[in-house]
């Protein structure tokens, strides 16, 4: 059986050395106080160091001072008969760089032999997969991992695995008056708004856009969920300072609740928290709202109401009724307000305070309204040929000031 000799400063057999020299991992002997007696040449090419820059250093001085305890715990003498060990640390490079690299380590009775891997990249990969490039924070898939690890360990009778889905009030606004690179930086801004309201053990993901979940571990039970959601909502009461101006924003959260023993999966926990957002933003935004069963029934008829808004209008079922403004001096009409009316085939009369916020959700406002603004136009040329004066007044939305057709 061949050995291998591991006083500093020493080589390996000729057949040894050979295989030291085409190691594309890096390779080691390691006393058992933990100095560098053999090295193979792959750390000067993987990580720039000579051998004898290595023969004069210590395991600890590669290794980075936060996994110094980890590299200790792994390189004790076993007491157990566990010969071999694995770990994963971030080692210096020559040039001052960090590397992850996973090691296997045997214990030969006075040292370790280790044979260890460059696996940066493996994790850069596997961070960007579970990540948001953006804010840094967990993504969709991530959530769902962490969220059904959660579930499947809720065994404590009385607590609650609670889901907080946020959304921020018209960031669509923000984004479209002060471009998307601002919008970016409200985006970090509010993830860490967030952040700074939760527990230590809570975890904040982001979906998309400006959609934020919180995931809670537990809970006592759901007023416990309700206050974690205000205390996130009170962390935006002061506006947000993005390049050099002060952006007020607020954030509606809609929040679900589990106990042990439902059988709800991590999906409809999502569901419900987003049907409950959505009840928050319609009860006036800045706000929390807790999920009801009834709550799904609601959102549903919302939802059927808005693909029938689509085609409302191609369909001729929007219609403008005109409301005189009067002068209380004398009782002359001086001008009207152009008001927009819905006849549903089957619904009948829909309420404007119903369909516009709708339309504004959905996207429908802007061909909604230069549908209106143009009806009213016609009409008022019609009253001024023969012969009133009238002045038109025509309510427009935000939206509408921020499409830059509009003009």
């Amino acid at each position: 059986m061949t050995t291998i000799r591991t006083e500093p400063g020493d080589h390996p057999t000729p057949h040894i050395a050979k295989l030291f020299e085409l190691a594309a991992d890096l390779l080691a002997v390691v006393s058992a106080e933990g100095r560098f007696t053999l090295v193979s040449p792959s750390w000067t090419r993987l990580l720039g160091w000579r051998e004898d820059e290595l023969l004069a250093m210590e395991v600890l001085d590669l290794i980075h001072p936060d996994d110094h305890r980890a590299a200790v715990t792994a390189m004790q003498e076993p007491a157990d008969g566990a010969a071999h060990r694995d770990l994963l640390v971030r080692c210096g490079t020559a040039d001052g760089d960090w590397r992850r690299i996973a090691w296997h380590v045997r214990w030969t009775g006075d040292g370790w032999y280790a044979a260890g891997r460059d696996v940066t990249e493996h994790q850069v990969l596997a961070h960007r997969a579970l990540h948001d490039p953006l804010t840094g924070l967990p993504n969709r898939l991530a959530l769902g991992d962490r969220l059904s690890v959660a579930l499947a360990r809720q065994t404590r009778a009385g607590t609650v695995v609670a889901v907080l889905f946020v959304d921020l009030d018209h960031f669509k606004l923000i984004n479209d008056a002060h471009g998307h690179a601002v919008g970016d930086e409200v985006l970090r801004a509010s993830a860490d708004r967030i952040g700074a309201a939760l527990r230590a053990a809570d975890t904040v993901a982001r979906l998309g856009g400006d959609e934020f979940v919180v995931l809670a571990e537990g809970l006592a039970g759901e007023d416990e969920a309700v206050a974690l959601a205000e205390r996130l909502i009170a962390g935006f009461a002061a506006p947000l300072e993005v390049a050099g101006e002060q952006l007020p924003m607020t954030p509606s959260v809609g929040i679900a609740v589990a106990r042990a023993g439902t059988g709800r999966g991590p999906e409809d926990l999502l569901r419900e928290a987003d049907i409950a957002m959505y009840r928050a933003k319609s009860a006036g935004r800045g706000r929390a709202a807790l999920y009801d069963a009834r709550m799904s029934a609601a959102v549903a008829e919302q939802q059927l109401i808005a693909g029938e808004l689509r085609h409302a209008l191609d369909r001729g079922e929007l219609w403008v009724a005109y409301q005189p403004i009067v002068a209380l001096r004398d009782g002359t009409v001086t001008g009207v307000e152009a008001l927009l009316h819905w006849d549903h085939p089957t619904r009948g009369a829909v309420e404007p305070t119903r369909f516009i916020p709708l339309a504004e959700e959905n996207g429908l406002v802007a061909d909604i309204g230069a549908w209106v603004l143009d009806q009213a136009v016609q009409q008022a040329a019609r009253w001024r040929a023969a012969g009133r004066n009238l002045t038109v007044a025509v309510n427009v939305s935000t939206h509408q000031l921020l499409d830059p057709r509009f003009p």
